[in-house]
């Protein structure tokens, strides 16, 4: 499954890529997950909670976070297990200054495994959108207010 999509910050980019490197700001905008634990060097775990089409589970995340190139780019490994399935994804995360803020663009894969993979591709890339788009629409406004 491939997973793409942009969104503008209204705030400038070393803001936008210093928060996407703190665990406990990123924690504080996606909706339904715990804590974000430090498990290592650029490395984290998470639970959240989701439901995607008929299917509900709180899944065990593990991220890692590698090829950094402050404060344009870095790749974003994930784990998620959970009762209903699992993903594992590779996201290529990309950061560039505007005029008024800051564009991001993300690009990557994801592999669906078990139940995942009955509810239909469709389903979970609706739902994937929809909370990353959730989380940085809270971050912009995060931002926004500091």
């Amino acid at each position: 499954m491939k997973v793409k999509g942009e969104f503008c910050f209204s705030v400038a980019q070393q803001l936008v890529w210093d928060a996407l490197q703190d665990p406990d700001i990123v924690a504080s905008v996606i909706p339904s997950i715990g804590k974000i634990e430090t498990i290592g060097e650029n490395a984290f775990y998470s639970k959240l909670d989701v439901k995607i089409g008929p299917l509900r589970g709180e899944f065990t995340n593990q991220a890692s976070l590698t090829d950094k190139e402050e404060p344009n780019s870095f790749k974003m490994l994930v784990t998620s297990n959970g009762p209903i399935g699992e993903i594992k994804s590779v996201v290529t995360i990309t950061l560039s200054p505007t005029p008024t803020g800051t564009n991001l663009f993300y690009v990557g894969e994801a592999l669906l495994k078990r139940k995942m993979t009955k509810v239909g591709q469709r389903i979970v890339e609706r739902t994937v959108a929809k909370i990353v788009n959730k989380a940085l629409t809270r971050l912009d406004t995060k931002l926004a207010a500091t």
